[in-house]
């Protein structure tokens, strides 16, 4: 199969149902190949801003990665103000890029985005946690897969893979691999034991969650905790809500 086709494949394996973009045409073998899948939803955006906060959006209600492709060029910086703000909210996103044929790169194409002119990869370092270009067909799985496992680990947060069309159209050997990452935090015993004792024996305990709490879906199990240890409790800007704010041991909001 084609490149991307496999990718397209792959998202579905990994369990993508929607994918929010807006048509252009460094994406169109990707787009293409949606449409060979009926249970996956191509949702269209009027501009690429709002393309990327549609996707964080649906990632953060749905507490899972969120998938946009947009085309090369003005495409990409056009989605920079929504991947910024799912980068410090600390949403899983994926930002499948089109680029320009690799033949084409520092020759003045039409939307280039390549090291060469615009350096697509370059402004996105510092609001994605991983940035990627496919520069051959059998490193796009494994480009792929690195792209969503660093997604999806530790603080979760966008990511970007670029895909110069030219690739995009190559044939590829390696099928696409079933399955998804899956990925678990645990405390070690001594250390939890040494946390309850310290707060056990504080005079005046206080606790500041963050939104991390929301993310693992655990503002009921902090509910209970604050009451049965009678800890008064703030949440930084992020996590407002986590704790009831109507609770007696609610503190509020903390922080600009």
């Amino acid at each position: 199969m084609k490149v991307s086709e496999a990718i397209i494949q792959y998202l579905v394996e990994y369990g993508v149902d929607k994918i929010f973009t807006i048509s252009s045409n460094t994406i169109a073998p990707l787009l293409d190949s949606i449409l060979n899948h009926k249970n996956l939803q191509m949702i269209h955006g009027q501009q690429e801003t709002m393309v990327a906060f549609m996707a964080a959006g649906y990632a953060r209600a749905t507490n899972s990665l969120g998938v946009m492709i947009v085309g090369s060029g003005p495409g990409l910086t056009n989605s920079i103000t929504g991947v910024t703000s799912a980068y410090f909210e600390s949403i899983p996103l994926l930002v499948l890029g089109g680029e320009v044929a690799r033949q084409s790169f520092g020759r003045g194409a039409l939307q280039e985005g390549s090291s060469y002119e615009l350096n697509i990869i370059s402004m996105f370092r510092s609001v994605t946690k991983y940035q990627a270009e496919i520069v051959n067909a059998n490193s796009a799985l494994s480009i792929l897969r690195k792209a969503i496992n660093t997604a999806m680990s530790g603080r979760k947060r966008p990511v970007l893979v670029t895909l110069p069309v030219d690739i995009a159209l190559q044939d590829i050997g390696i099928v696409a691999e079933s399955g998804s990452f899956a990925h678990n935090l645990s405390i070690d015993k001594t250390t939890l034991s040494g946390l309850m004792d310290r707060i056990s024996e504080a005079r005046r305990p206080m606790l500041l969650a963050g939104s991390g709490v929301r993310s693992a879906g655990a503002a009921s199990l902090l509910t209970q905790f604050v009451e049965k240890y009678s800890i008064p409790s703030a949440t930084t800007m992020k996590a407002k809500g986590v704790i009831p704010e109507s609770h007696s041991l609610s503190l509020g909001t903390y922080g600009f």
